[in-house]
């Protein structure tokens, strides 16, 4: 019974109020969770009701238990102390029920046997003497014969009360578990119903809380449905607007995708010419690095010149000595080379020749003028490419007299750094055309985002 009561108990709980989210749950929820709390505390009155009952029903056959346990033990202890009709009758104290009335018993007849048997030899009656033996032999055969019966009435009778006695013990010791698993039950429910109570309390200032939530969302409902009105004509007007300017915008990035083909293929033609630049930049390093070695050659051989000049000078002023002396000498002829006098010559010669080298190695080893013509036409044509813009100044200046046609630059060193520097510009304005389309098409984005956000 204790079990099925649990069990209706623990089955009574319809739900767990800690998994309800109060703030997201509306009134009609709210009513819905409030009633089911009203009947599950109206189920668990009516278990502590029937469990109270049980244990009073309980308590009640614990008490006539007791009681018939008692009087088994009067009726026992009883019929082991009284002794039989008859020997009541004969006037004998012997206890049949306890074995030192039986030796009483047993004693008092020896005496009587005793003072029998004196009795007899003071009046030699035989008669009387055979009454005497019969009645006390008569006497003590039934004395046993009650004895033994007793006995066994007294076994069987401590048996049933032994058993009635465990009986009851098991039975009270069942009843104490019912009464604790109840006292349990019952502390149990209590607390049940005091956290329902709070939870009821704690429900009611959610639902008040709530219904001004709600008051207050409506309020704000309405007044957000004019200006939703309102952002719906203004994003309308403004998605027909940037809708337009995508349109726009595609043909210019159309344009400027058919133009980069054609930029791309002509920057890939001065990146050949460029290279063949560069192929002739070297050679050109070259012979400068061969002539650098010619002219140490040569400035060796002039400081030999020198020496033999200064030879020359002291034969000749010995041959004057000996020549005053009239001494004949033999003079040698002097080479050309020799002459102080062709000297200033030679080292103009010598160093016309050097700059007329240099100039003819130079331009036999820049690009042909057409095509560094070309290549700065180009580059002359394409946006962003002004002189004068700051975000990559020119590293060099053109030679005087430049008109992109009829003169040539005549460092080769610069001319990379001012195709890099061109090309540098082109890819900064390309740039900046991509990143204003990407900024209208990521505003058109979220424009078209936002406003079904707020009609929502």
């Amino acid at each position: 019974m204790a079990s099925s009561t649990t069990s209706r108990l623990t089955d009574s709980i319809p739900f767990n109020l800690d998994a309800v989210d109060l703030d997201k749950a509306d009134n009609v929820e709210l009513r819905t969770y409030i009633d089911k709390i009203y009947a599950s505390l109206h189920n668990k009155d009516k278990d502590l009701t029937l469990a109270a009952e049980i244990g009073k029903l309980l308590l009640e056959e614990n008490t006539r238990l007791k009681n018939q346990l008692a009087e088994c033990g009067y009726k026992v202890s009883d019929e082991t102390m009284t002794p039989p009709d008859s020997d009541r009758d004969n006037g004998d104290d012997v206890s049949v029920g306890s074995r030192s009335r039986l030796a009483n018993s047993k004693i008092l007849k020896r005496r009587s046997i005793r003072s029998l048997g004196q009795l007899s030899v003071a009046t030699k009656d035989t008669t009387l003497i055979e009454l005497m033996n019969n009645a006390f032999f008569g006497y003590d055969k039934r004395n046993d014969t009650a004895y033994a019966v007793l006995e066994q009435q007294h076994i069987e009778l401590k048996r049933n009360y032994e058993i009635k006695k465990q009986q009851a013990s098991e039975e009270q010791q069942s009843q104490q578990k019912t009464i604790q698993c109840l006292q349990r039950e019952l502390c149990t429910l209590q607390a049940e119903l005091q956290a329902a109570t709070e939870q009821i309390a704690t429900l009611e200032e959610t639902n008040e809380r709530l219904v001004k939530k709600h008051q207050a969302a409506s309020s704000r409902s309405r007044q957000n449905d004019d200006d939703v009105r309102d952002y719906e004509q203004e994003l309308a007007s403004t998605t027909a607007t940037l809708q337009q300017e995508i349109f726009n915008l595609s043909k210019d990035k159309e344009a400027c995708c058919r133009e980069n083909k054609i930029l791309q293929q002509r920057l890939s033609n001065c990146i050949q010419e460029l290279f063949q630049a560069q192929r002739a930049s070297e050679a050109v390093h070259d012979l400068q690095l061969k002539f650098d070695r010619l002219f140490e050659s040569y400035t060796v051989q002039e400081q030999k010149l020198v020496q033999c000049q200064s030879e020359l000078e002291r034969f000749e002023r010995i041959s004057r000595l000996l020549t005053e002396q009239g001494v004949s000498v033999r003079t040698p002829q002097t080479s050309q080379f020799a002459s102080p006098l062709l000297r200033p010559s030679i080292h103009r010669a010598f160093w016309d020749g050097r700059s007329t080298r240099s100039e003819e190695l130079n331009v036999k080893s820049t690009i042909p003028p057409e095509t560094l013509t070309r290549i700065m036409q180009f580059l002359d044509t394409l946006p962003g490419t002004n002189e004068n813009d700051p975000v990559t100044p020119w590293s060099v200046q053109h030679e005087p007299g430049w008109n992109g046609v009829e003169a040539h630059p005549t460092n080769m060193k610069t001319l990379p750094a001012r195709i890099l520097a061109r090309i540098g510009r082109i890819a900064a304005a390309y740039l900046k055309w991509c990143q204003l389309i990407i900024v209208l098409l990521t505003a058109f984005a979220l424009s078209l985002w936002e406003g079904p956000a707020l009609l929502i």
